[in-house]
């Protein structure tokens, strides 16, 4: 128990460096559950879904994202909800250059279907590129996605909003 916990500071304390390091003024760092990890130019604002499929898409990891970064030399968090993203059809989120994302990563399989969350990624991203608001049907195509976490964190919280 203690050896988990210590291993889980040490990756919350390498996060954080990582995000405040000196990084490229145009690149993110992509880590966790993601099929290529590594360096991604974000191109002047390139979301955080578009960069997690540059990065391969999500291989083992689920459909929350930790994004870390630093403000004026202090150190920020960010928990970014995939699944409630796209099931709201929210704008992709935008990390900060020199951010570093982290796709979380369980013991077991957070998503059932990763390969078809990722297909469910990419429809998202073509669909807000032609319209603001959702094509018809979208809410049950992403409520038939088993989002793993994100979607029970999602459904946790509207239950609170009644």
């Amino acid at each position: 128990m203690m050896t988990r916990r210590w291993l889980r500071a040490a990756l919350w304390a390498s996060l954080l460096a990582a995000g405040s390091a000196d990084a490229s003024a145009a690149e993110v760092s992509v880590g966790g559950g993601v099929a290529h990890p590594g360096r991604y130019a974000t191109n002047g604002g390139k979301g955080l879904i578009a960069l997690l499929l540059e990065a391969g898409g999500i291989a083992n990891g689920c459909s929350e994202v930790r994004v870390v970064g630093s403000t004026e030399g202090k150190p920020r968090v960010y928990r970014v909800n995939l699944w409630e993203l796209m099931i709201d059809f929210q704008p992709d989120w935008t990390p900060q250059p020199g951010d570093t994302i982290y796709v979380n990563q369980h013991a077991e399989a957070c998503l059932r279907d990763p390969q078809r969350f990722n297909e469910l990624m990419r429809e998202y991203l073509d669909a807000r590129a032609v319209q603001p608001q959702p094509p018809p049907g979208w809410k049950k195509k992403v409520e038939g996605i088993g989002g793993g976490c994100g979607k029970l964190h999602y459904e946790e919280a509207s239950k609170g909003r009644g």
